[in-house]
């Protein structure tokens, strides 16, 4: 990124979050008022541009988000993309765990999973949408894509949309470095009230999700495979991105006995991992 980046040749692995698949127009959306951030405006928008959820930390992550909030055009040159998505063809039962920017991988899989479910009622008969966010607002990161996928899901596919807010407090800032102990108190409660609306205006976002459910605290990421495997009726995709200890429990999870070759000989699904991780391998 000519401007951006401090070295000629820096490069850095991000992950597309937009699926290159066209808007089902039907009746019965979900979002209201003009097109969320981030979303593309028409079909043809959306066959031309890609789309990156990235956080901002330091170093070019930081210049990038500086560039971003003064707008205007910024030159980058994209190489790839690298890597394989996985084939979600031919599985009874779709389970996708996502934490945090994670969703990036599995909202467009779900998009693409939906349109061909439109098109072919075999496709896929059940789909389990886990994601866990830190605060409610981080529903922004993929909300226009999720919204739309689950308002034209046809009825041969059950989607089971999961949320889980995994901060106790949402909007509750980290302590406040002033000087002035009754100024910090009073920051405090100015942004606890600020993050409060916030909270609301998100919560009542999503509240508008059909076929979704909001809770709070870390998922219970064992308890949805093993639902999904007891309930499955043919073989079992479950596609994870997220931190390293989110893969770590999804792997456990699919420990014997629920994907072991026993548990496939007493009649039980086979189960297919992938681990979706960030970085260039």
């Amino acid at each position: 990124m000519p401007g951006v980046s401090l070295l000629l040749f820096e490069s850095h692995p991000f992950t597309i979050a937009n699926a290159d698949v066209p808007r089902m127009d039907t009746a019965g959306a979900v979002a209201e008022g003009p097109p969320e951030k981030g979303s593309a405006k028409s079909e043809d928008a959306r066959g031309k541009e890609l789309v990156f959820v990235v956080r901002a930390r330091q170093g070019l992550t930081k210049r990038l988000m500086d560039v971003a909030q003064k707008g205007g055009p910024v030159k980058v040159f994209v190489d790839g993309p690298y890597g394989v998505p996985p084939s979600l063809k031919g599985f009874d039962t779709v389970v996708f765990i996502a934490g945090g920017s994670g969703v990036t991988f599995t909202s467009p899989l779900l998009l693409d999973l939906v349109r061909r479910a439109r098109q072919d009622p075999s496709a896929c008969r059940r789909v389990i949408f886990l994601w866990s966010i830190r605060h409610a607002d981080h529903i922004n990161l993929a909300y226009a894509d999720l919204a739309h996928a689950l308002a034209h899901a046809p009825a041969s596919l059950s989607i089971d949309a999961r949320i889980h807010i995994t901060s106790p407090e949402d909007g509750a800032s980290e302590a406040s470095s002033i000087a002035s102990p009754e100024a910090a108190v009073a920051a405090d409660e100015e942004n606890e009230e600020r993050g409060s609306v916030e909270d609301e205006k998100s919560l009542a976002k999503i509240a508008r999700l059909p076929r979704t459910t909001v809770a709070r605290g870390r998922p219970d990421v064992e308890g949805a495979i093993e639902e999904a495997c007891a309930l499955a009726r043919g073989s079992v995709s479950v596609n994870v991105c997220g931190p390293a200890s989110l893969s770590r429990r999804v792997r456990g999870a699919l420990c014997a006995p629920v994907k072991g070759p026993v548990s496939v000989l007493r009649g039980g699904p086979s189960v297919e991992l992938h681990v979706e991780q960030f970085g260039i391998a």
